[in-house]
């Protein structure tokens, strides 16, 4: 008789654990699910509340198990684009698509107070935008390089010189143009003149990125300037 039960009871058991094991699993799964839309939820009202954008922002918490993230407060990766933010150092109404990939992120303050440990991205001026910056037109040239177009006044006569710059950061990650060629068919310029087209030209600009965040390095493409960009230990909800 003892020996009855005790095979009911195995035969019980060997029902009981795969279920409780898949019980745990979907509780697991609706966990994350609950979680994830919820940090996700979280961080997309405190970027929303601090930036001025041209849309809601995604947010993309990637961390696999949510559940243990959300217990300790801290998130693996989150991934974050800013459609038009509003760059102010810049100029007014120059704004650009913000892509970051957040690492090491710390909650705190109930969730409200997000900082990266290190921060990735990019950002895209075009060539427009960038026209509207440096006040000349500007656009691609071979080699990767930016050509614009500079007049002035030669012997009482207004004339237009070509140049070509190579687009660089200086560091503190603001835009400048280094190593000019001028070119002026028919026309000698003298070096006074040449510094005179660089001087002006060739001031550094700064991208206005928010506090923390820093461009480290550039590439032209046919589209504009295309920014890397960097950071260590940024405030994700005080971004201004």
């Amino acid at each position: 008789m003892a020996r009855r039960r005790g095979s009911c009871l195995g035969r019980m058991l060997l029902v009981l654990v795969p279920l409780l094991a898949i019980l745990a699993g979907v509780a697991v799964v609706g966990g994350n699910t609950v979680g994830r839309q919820w940090i996700e939820g979280q961080v997309r009202d405190q970027l929303a509340a601090q930036t001025s954008l041209t849309a809601p922002p995604t947010v993309e918490l990637r961390d696999k198990l949510v559940v243990m993230s959300v217990v300790k407060q801290r998130f693996d990766e989150v991934h974050v684009v800013l459609p038009g933010l509003e760059l102010r150092e810049v100029g007014q109404g120059v704004r650009a698509d913000v892509d970051l990939v957040l690492r090491d992120v710390v909650a705190s303050k109930q969730f409200t107070r997000y900082v990266a440990g290190t921060l990735t991205g990019t950002t895209r001026f075009s060539w427009q935008q960038l026209s509207a910056v440096v006040g000349q037109e500007i656009s691609s040239a071979p080699g990767g390089r930016v050509a614009l177009s500079y007049s002035f006044t030669i012997v009482g006569s207004k004339v237009t010189a070509q140049v070509s710059a190579k687009p660089e950061l200086d560091s503190t990650g603001a835009l400048f143009l280094s190593d000019p060629q001028i070119v002026l068919a028919g026309i000698q310029l003298p070096p006074a003149l040449v510094k005179q087209v660089t001087d002006t030209l060739l001031q550094p600009v700064p991208l206005g990125l928010p506090q923390g965040i820093r461009a480290t390095k550039v590439t032209a493409d046919a589209s504009g300037l295309v920014f890397e960009l960097a950071g260590k230990e940024v405030d994700v909800t005080a971004l201004r």
